[in-house]
């Protein structure tokens, strides 16, 4: 059951990325001002990732990456017990996070890592790999997770005032 469910979310995260992402969004076609884009027709606050974690992260392109609050998912994520979740260059997290606080940087952070490892080995191994340790029961051992809690850990420490 528990495989079942996270390969349906893993489904719908995708297919909702693919249809909010701002990057696809086409250019206005009137000269009434800008027509609103499909991820503000579906509730979506798209952003980019805080500045203050680009230390962290030297060699990520911070514009390609974009965070999703509120929106369509933000329901299931709830259901499940889901914080955040990162698909290719997007993150999506929950509301009440927030990115001002240490918890919410930390969540991002946790979100970013996994960005980095979707760029390093490619979409479709990540999504291969960190499936199969998820199937098998591995999550909180994955080595995606670890490195992800670690990256996660210092920034909430560094952060701390």
């Amino acid at each position: 059951m528990r495989r079942r469910v996270f390969l349906l979310l893993l489904c719908v995260a995708c297919l909702t990325i693919a249809l909010i992402s701002p990057e696809s969004e086409a250019k206005p076609k009137s000269d009434d001002g800008p027509s609103p884009t499909k991820w503000e027709l579906c509730g979506c606050v798209a952003s980019h990732p805080p500045g203050v974690l680009k230390e962290f992260f030297p060699d990520l392109n911070f514009e390609r990456v974009w965070i999703f609050t509120s929106g369509l998912l933000t329901p299931l994520m709830h259901c499940f017990c889901i914080e955040g979740m990162a698909i290719d260059h997007c993150i999506l997290i929950r509301p009440e996070h927030s990115l001002g606080t240490p918890y919410g940087l930390g969540i991002i952070a946790h979100e970013l890592k996994h960005v980095e490892q979707w760029e390093e080995i490619g979409a479709i191994r990540f999504i291969i790999r960190y499936s199969v340790e998820f199937i098998r029961g591995c999550y909180i051992n994955s080595k995606y997770e670890k490195e992800a809690r670690e990256i996660q850990g210092l920034v909430e420490e560094e952060m701390m005032p």
